[in-house]
């Protein structure tokens, strides 16, 4: 294995590592933690990661990256434009997506972080343009709209992990069935803008 890929293979655990203590012990894990779920040592996290900062910064910028290339596929994907955006929301809550939103505004958010934000906005922008014109999903739904959802299916203390998670798909499909295009009445208020989804990471933008 090239030390480029060794590199690749050790960032993806600590990441792996970092999302599931960070979901666990919230934004106060410590970098101890990390580095004992990722079973490498203290002195090698810190080499890697000068700061806790440092790691959730790239730790966030991984998890848009993959949401990113996940969108483009369901951007692509031939057929039918609901399946393909239905399916692209259960892969989101798969790979907890909502876990590190409570670390918005906790963490000082990066311009590197605030444009690949932008690079995600465009792609999810595409996927609902695409759903709604298909008839299948009801107007005016945003990027933003999608933020705050997986903001809210973040469910935790409900019995097991099995069982949170059984109650996160649970809540998704109730989601789901609420942006479908059949009869629902307006709902109140403007959706939110990519900007103020932004401003929960950098408020003085």
């Amino acid at each position: 294995m090239s030390r480029q890929a060794e590199a690749r293979r050790n960032d993806a655990l600590v990441f792996d590592a970092a999302r599931a203590v960070l979901a666990e012990l919230g934004p106060d894990a410590s970098m101890a933690a990390i580095a004992r779920r990722a079973g490498v040592g203290v002195a090698s996290l810190y080499r890697r990661y000068a700061s806790k900062d440092e790691l959730v910064q790239q730790l966030c910028i991984h998890a848009m990256e993959q949401l990113v290339e996940l969108a483009q596929q369901a951007v692509e994907q031939p057929g039918d434009a609901w399946a393909a955006f239905t399916g692209f929301m259960r892969d989101c809550a798969e790979a907890g997506s909502g876990e590190l939103l409570q670390l918005a505004g906790v963490f000082p958010a990066t311009d590197e972080q605030l444009a690949t934000s932008d690079r995600l906005a465009e792609v999810l922008e595409a996927l609902l343009d695409r759903a709604i014109a298909s008839g299948a999903m009801r107007a005016g739904i945003t990027p933003g709209d999608l933020y705050l959802i997986f903001a809210q299916l973040r469910v935790r203390g409900v019995g097991s992990a099995e069982r949170s998670a059984l109650l996160q798909r649970r809540y998704l499909e109730l989601m789901l069935d609420g942006l479908r295009a059949t009869g629902h009445q307006q709902p109140p208020g403007p959706a939110p803008s990519w900007l103020e989804v932004k401003r929960c990471w950098r408020p003085e933008l």
